[in-house]
């Protein structure tokens, strides 16, 4: 579950690292696991859903458009959108796989950290924000 603070501007760079978090759970799968789980996608709530809608915003509602930027073209079935236009798929698709890198690079970047908080979460099966907290305080002190 995700929760975000007020007070940031919402800008193109915003929208590409929400990306990034979106996708950074399937990232750490690639990267440990050397395959992705169904656990990032299968439903309307899971992680590749998310980051589909969040594309197909940034390609026809928040002005972020590879084609025709200006235009607000809101979809009764999005997945239609995606079906009917290969052009919008391809950008949206491409939107998720630059989001895919982005968290991949992070995560390479910041491996210690992140292998710590992978053994504390197999040894205690889930964690919740303070424990996180503290494992990446001390993980970077």
């Amino acid at each position: 579950m995700l929760r975000f603070s007020g007070g940031t501007m919402e800008t193109l760079a915003w929208y590409e690292n929400m990306m990034a978090m979106i996708m950074a759970g399937r990232a750490a799968e690639l990267l440990l696991l050397r395959s992705a789980s169904t656990g990032s996608a299968g439903a309307d709530h899971s992680d590749l859903a998310k980051a589909t809608d969040l594309g197909l915003g940034m390609e026809t509602k928040l002005g972020f458009a590879g084609v025709r930027p200006l235009l607000y073209l809101s979809h009764a079935v999005p997945a239609q959108a995606l079906i009917t236009d290969c052009d919008l798929a391809d950008r949206v698709h491409a939107r998720i796989e630059t989001g895919l890198e982005l968290a991949t690079e992070v995560i390479k970047l910041n491996r210690p950290p992140m292998d710590a908080l992978v053994r504390a979460l197999f040894d205690a099966q889930a964690l919740d924000g303070p424990a996180v907290m503290a494992i990446l305080r001390r993980s970077y002190d």
